[in-house]
């Protein structure tokens, strides 16, 4: 299986820029032709300096050859209803061994990733696996 990290797909535009508390806003899914698009708002600013801590920069995270896109139901007791956007909490390369609470998820091919993503307003996870990857910013 392949192993990307989404941190690694980011340019120099934004040096500070990370995946970490990342607003989606958008996720958009075509089965026909094996993508997904995820539009996503990430923290650019300099946490050391209270004028830029919450500035943010949109961008697109592009899955394609999309394998299956899995997103467990959101916690009741959350109120995820009144979120402006789902918030990367956490995410990284999928493990099976290692997150064994997760929903029993099919094989990849070698070419392929399985990526996870901890979304806090639903104390819930995504599970993605596609064969490539890409972020632009907008």
């Amino acid at each position: 299986m392949k192993k990307i990290n989404f941190d690694d797909l980011l340019d120099e535009t934004h040096e500070l820029a990370d995946f970490h508390d990342a607003k989606i806003t958008i996720i958009n899914i075509d089965y026909m032709a094996r993508k997904a698009l995820f539009t996503i708002d990430l923290y650019i600013g300099n946490i050391h300096i209270e004028a830029e801590r919450e500035k943010r920069a949109r961008g697109i995270l592009t899955f394609e050859q999309l394998q299956y896109f899995v997103a467990e139901p959101p916690d009741g007791q959350y109120n995820f209803e009144e979120s402006e956007g789902l918030t990367i909490s956490s995410n990284g390369i999928f493990d099976a061994e290692k997150y064994y609470n997760a929903p029993k998820l099919p094989k990849v091919e070698d070419d392929a990733f399985v990526h996870w993503l901890y979304i806090l307003e639903w104390n819930s996870c995504i599970y993605i696996s596609a064969k490539n990857m890409a972020f632009v910013w907008q």
